[in-house]
């Protein structure tokens, strides 16, 4: 009997392991999620608040308007609402600083493929505690009006849209240029 040797390769080494079932699943898969998941949110958001959940009377609207493209053009909100900007970089910056400033037990998750160890925090719960509270304060205290997000959400929907390609967009172009790990 002759002894065997294992060829390691780069898919070897890497999350997604293979090809997959579909050809070209690396760049396909990626776009056609971007481009469906935003539309199917406002979608989904104006059916449930605009025409009280009914999806049979929205495809009767795309039947007669004739393009699911002018629909959306007609139904998406404006994603450049300065109060909902406003609402949605406080909130991220209050997360932030709170997740740089509440102290938690450090965790180390699975060492990936490439032999890099992620390290957490864990103080999750406490964020999440000290959020609510926040927002119970703040409401209290008539300083902010929790239901300015009900009045707001698809505007908020559609900034986030926005802010999500635009935060892809610069991880993607951080990855290509400076890495933080050799999993980037």
């Amino acid at each position: 009997m002759s002894p065997t040797t294992t060829t390691t390769t780069k898919k070897d080494k890497d999350w997604s392991g293979g090809d997959g079932l579909i050809p070209g699943r690396d760049a396909l898969g990626p776009i056609f999620l971007m481009v469906t998941t935003p539309c199917f949110s406002i979608i989904f958001f104006h059916v449930c608040a605009n025409m009280e959940g009914n999806f049979v009377a929205f495809a009767r609207l795309v039947w007669e308007q004739g393009s699911l493209v002018t629909v959306l053009r007609e139904i998406w909100p404006d994603p450049w609402d300065y109060t909902v900007w406003r609402m949605i970089l406080t909130f991220m910056a209050f997360n932030i600083f709170l997740m740089k400033a509440v102290p938690g037990k450090t965790m180390y998750g699975t060492m990936t493929p490439k032999g890099n160890t992620p390290v957490y925090q864990a103080n999750g719960m406490q964020c999440y505690l000290i959020n609510v509270v926040a927002l119970l304060a703040l409401a209290h205290f008539e300083i902010w009006n929790p239901a300015v997000v009900y009045d707001k959400f698809g505007m908020i929907l559609s900034s986030m849209n926005v802010f999500a390609l635009a935060f892809c967009t610069m991880l993607l172009i951080k990855g290509y240029l400076a890495p933080s790990s050799t999993d980037s």
